[in-house]
């Protein structure tokens, strides 16, 4: 895998590699992976040209293909794929390297057209089972059910007691697309009456609970009334920042931990929250356990109520969603293991869940300041990228607004004119350009402006915050002093570990 978030200049990239999880469908997964692989080299060595050539060959090309695939130039992969195509037409492993990227790019009738290609080469070859595979996923990707249903029981046979533990569940899905397909439509009439049920059963629930916050809260009789506005009652945040990790081969970061100590002591100084309202992790505190605990156990669920403003800020590494064998991301806490994140990390799903089912408020401000670059670069969050947080794969739940560094296809930098990420710094500085009324919108736009310019100035590149919102009343204000604050029950502080962190005073 890669660690594409922030380092210090002497910090190494790391390479990008395979996070084995211990659990037997993984193990089958690699052990159908490895024979795959090491058979197509040696599919390659019987190529036409003489075998010394032939090993030069595939070392160079699937070194370049490599290189480009990493960082995710898919066109690029491609292209050295199919020059190499354009020399030995019936090259196995160009075949499969240019397939495989196609995938990525979702051209998924060029990645079957790839497959079926090498089942021309050499169909009694025992890579065939791998190829019904291959020809099964761009089936998916294509919608066509009763054929990658067909391939998929192909590659279980030829298979036996290799088959990958994903199977059964590709299988399963392709039995339900078919079986849906196979229904007979629902009627308009019922679509229309069921939707009509629906909208009766929400204006309840809103009624319901219209009376419940009366005391705060207004509803209007109008269907497309704008949502009121209703006062916060109160303010939370949980902070973390990690710069120093157990793993040795998780590079250190330079400026995390202080852009998490700087985000918390501005929310108290600035943005009107009480001191005993902000949890401050940093480095040996922001464990995977204590940060979950404090996200979901001993702090904001029994501190957050529903018309409550929580902020969550998270300065660390991000691993990529194609390093783990569900494809999905993690932030990696000061314990995480670079090769078993899966037991370590914290899955965005899982933390975008919890925040849904165990935080009380529908105002929840996720700030994420972590990319997925391993440090080469001084300066650059980053190296070798291999790609931000997709906010669109992030789940969102009601009320939830996610601030993100970067682009997908961006790095994050760190400044050359203070000691701070330029995100963490520039968005302090938009959530108060218009003191306490400045709106996160309004925030966003200005700290958007800002950063691309610095980071275009100072290194000549492009970093482009990204924002994504479920919020339906009117613009939040970070700032603004709460209607009615409550001190930290003592029954909750007597739960929860002392922040260590020197220079917070």
């Amino acid at each position: 895998m890669t660690f594409d978030n922030r380092a210090s200049s002497s910090s190494a990239a790391i390479t990008r590699t395979s996070m084995p999880i211990e659990r037997k469908q993984t193990t089958q997964f690699w052990t159908v992976r490895g024979l795959c692989l090491l058979t197509l080299l040696m599919f390659s060595l019987s190529a036409m040209e003489p075998c010394g050539a032939e090993v030069t060959g595939w070392t160079r090309y699937y070194k370049e293909w490599k290189k480009c695939f990493d960082v995710g130039d898919f066109k690029g992969a491609v292209e050295v794929a199919t020059r190499e195509l354009e020399k030995h037409p019936r090259s196995f492993g160009a075949l499969s390297l240019r397939g495989q990227t196609y995938m990525e790019l979702e051209e998924y009738q060029k990645a079957l057209d790839d497959a079926n290609a090498k089942m021309g080469i050499k169909e009694e070859h025992f890579l065939t089972m791998s190829n019904h595979l291959d020809k099964a996923e761009a089936l998916i990707g294509l919608k066509s059910w009763e054929e990658a249903l067909r391939e998929l029981r192909l590659y279980q046979s030829d298979a036996g007691e290799h088959v990958i533990g994903e199977l059964p569940i590709k299988m399963q899905l392709c039995r339900d697309k078919i079986a849906a397909k196979n229904e007979p439509p629902a009627k308009e009439l019922d679509i229309k009456a069921l939707a009509q049920q629906l909208a009766a059963v929400m204006e309840e629930k809103q009624k319901a609970k219209a009376q419940e916050n009366s005391a705060v809260a207004e509803v209007t009789p109008q269907a497309d009334a704008k949502p009121v506005n209703r006062p916060v009652r109160d303010k939370w945040a949980l902070v973390i920042g990690v710069s120093k990790f157990q793993d040795k081969t998780i590079p250190e970061l330079r400026f995390a931990a202080k852009d998490a100590e700087d985000f918390s002591k501005f929310l108290v100084n600035n943005a009107n929250f009480s001191k005993d309202h902000v949890r401050l992790l940093t480095n040996e505190s922001a464990t995977q356990r204590r940060i979950l605990d404090e996200l979901g156990d001993k702090f904001l669920p029994r501190v957050v109520k529903p018309d409550d403003l929580v902020v969550i800020y998270f300065s660390s590494h991000g691993s990529p969603s194609r390093s783990d064998v569900r494809g999905k991301n993690f932030l990696i806490a000061h314990d995480s293991e670079k090769r078993n994140l899966y037991a370590s990390g914290i899955e965005m799903q899982q933390l975008s869940d919890v925040i849904k089912d165990r935080v009380q408020s529908d105002r929840v401000l996720l700030v994420l300041d972590a990319c997925h670059s391993g440090a080469t670069t001084p300066g650059e969050k980053g190296g070798e990228s291999d790609a931000n947080f997709n906010l669109q794969a992030i789940p969102l739940g009601s009320g939830q607004t996610v601030i993100c560094s970067s682009k997908a296809e961006e790095r994050s930098w760190e400044s050359k004119r203070y000691e701070n990420g330029v995100f963490t710094k520039r968005l302090m500085q938009a959530l108060i350009q218009d003191g306490e009324q400045t709106t996160i919108d309004k925030a966003y736009s200005h700290l958007s402006k800002q950063v691309e310019d610095e980071v275009q100035q100072d290194q000549a590149a492009k970093q482009t915050p990204v924002f994504r919102s479920t919020w339906k009343g009117n613009n939040l204000m970070l700032c603004t002093p709460p209607a009615a604050p409550e001190p930290m029950p003592d029954a909750v502080r007597s739960l929860l570990a002392p922040e260590r962190c020197e220079s917070r005073k």
